[in-house]
């Protein structure tokens, strides 16, 4: 995007231009090499490529490979490889007058009503994956005549709002309770000989949860991430019968001094990566616009209000303000937000 907005053009996508694989057009008119990635064909047929692996310079190589294809195959030939992505959006609507940030979109029929609501990191590219020829929408989209849109400013913000929206429209075409339950907790745990362990569970939540994540591979990346930086053996924690490829490993040591060894960096390692126990606190992000700031409000694990509220303001310790509004008490609303009450997200604790 900041290639386009250096050449004076603003960027609203290249939905309508098709695609054109540039390792697909050098096999059909240079057959025969060793490699077809951009820069190896490109050395191969003496094209100069400056800026390697920018955009611009990527865009300048490839247009130089499409001149000396057009010289030799014809402009037809490149036309026929162009592969147009079928976008069907409803009558007045364009793509590339989507917003790109996150949000809420709202699928109205003739009538006006919502029949599918929906959130979006990047609002453009998720209405876009609905229509397209390869999106798992069904008839049901024909009945969508006009698409709104609603900001957020972050994720948690439009999880909130596509949560709050569903529960006051009611659109006939979204899943009910499709919201997550089923988590991926990272917690610890004594095994028989009463060392701590660090581990990951999915679904009922256990006692002593570190942190809590949507998937598997974001809580195994958190745990060996943790391991890691406190320095604990993974084949020990895990109870492995491989064998630890450290030789100045500390499960090298007598079982005494490894057993305590080990235990003291669980101590450290809780410490810094238990949620505190806060009382009431909030999470804030990124705004709709400058000078603001989304507020989720928690009393202990239930989320209580959620707004937009302005930049400078402090977590209320008593009264909601009126920028808030209340959340309701919903098994699956907790399970909604608990990934984002982590350690390095925002918390602010209330004075007490």
């Amino acid at each position: 995007q900041r290639e386009f907005v250096a050449c004076g053009e603003g960027y609203k996508g290249l939905w309508k231009e098709g695609r054109l694989c540039t390792v697909q057009l050098a096999r059909k008119v240079w057959p025969g090499q060793s490699s077809y990635s951009l820069g190896n064909i490109c050395a191969a047929l003496g094209i100069a490529v400056e800026h390697r692996h920018r955009a611009g310079g990527d865009a300048e190589a490839a247009l130089n490979l499409l001149h000396r294809a057009a010289e030799l195959k014809g402009a037809a030939f490149l036309e026929s490889m162009v592969k147009r992505r079928a976008v069907l959006l409803p009558a007045g609507i364009q793509a590339g007058e989507l917003p790109e940030h996150p949000g809420v979109y709202y699928f109205l029929d003739g009538k006006g009503r919502a029949i599918y609501i929906g959130k979006a990191i990047n609002l453009r590219k998720r209405i876009v994956s609905h229509f397209s020829r390869n999106g798992k929408g069904g008839q049901w989209l024909q009945r969508v005549a006009e698409i709104r849109t609603e900001p957020a400013g972050n994720e948690l913000a439009a999880l909130l709002l596509e949560y709050l929206a569903i529960l006051k429209h009611k659109p006939e075409f979204n899943v009910q309770g499709r919201f997550p339950l089923q988590l991926y907790h990272l917690f610890i745990y004594q095994n028989r000989a009463g060392q701590p362990k660090l581990a990951i569970a999915r679904g009922k939540k256990p006692e002593q949860v570190l942190q809590t994540f949507r998937s598997r591979d974001a809580a195994r990346d958190a745990y060996l991430q943790l391991l890691e930086t406190h320095a604990i053996c993974p084949v020990f924690n895990h109870q492995s019968r491989q064998r630890c490829a450290k030789p100045d490993c500390y499960c090298k040591e007598t079982a005494e001094t490894r057993d305590v060894l080990h235990a003291d960096r669980m101590a450290i390692l809780v410490q810094t990566a238990t949620l505190p126990d806060t009382g009431r606190f909030w999470v804030s992000g990124a705004g709709r616009m400058p000078g603001e700031k989304s507020v989720l409000l928690m009393e202990g694990e239930q989320p209580l209000a959620f707004g937009f509220a302005p930049e400078e303001a402090n977590p209320p310790a008593e009264e909601i303000p009126d920028y808030l509004q209340y959340l309701p008490d919903a098994a699956n609303l907790r399970a909604l937000v608990e990934p984002f009450l982590g350690h390095k997200k925002t918390l602010i604790p209330t004075s007490s």
